[in-house]
Parts: C-alpha cells; structure tokens; sequence
C-alpha cells in the first residue's frame, strides 16, 4: 500500500515539474514574442 501511494506521489510531482517546464517555456516564449512587437513599434514611431 505505501509502495502504491509513494509511487503514485512521484507520477504526481513528475507531472507537475514537467507542468512547471512547460509553463516556463510559454512564458518566456510569450516575453520574447511580446518584446519582439514592442521594439518592432518602437522602431515604427521613431
């Protein structure tokens, strides 16, 4: 039984590392492509 529940607990944090990964990735992903159109129209009023 106590196998099963520490197993089971790893799965769990796995997942969530791999969700904490997954996330941070977009994030950057989302910041990069954000500051990418911003000094895109920076450099469009100058």
């Amino acid at each position: 039984m106590l196998n099963l529940v520490l197993s089971l607990w790893e799965n769990k944090n796995q997942s969530q590392i791999l969700n904490f990964r997954y996330n941070g990735h977009l994030s950057v992903y989302f910041l990069t492509q954000w500051l990418k159109s911003w000094f895109f129209g920076k450099s469009l009023m100058l």
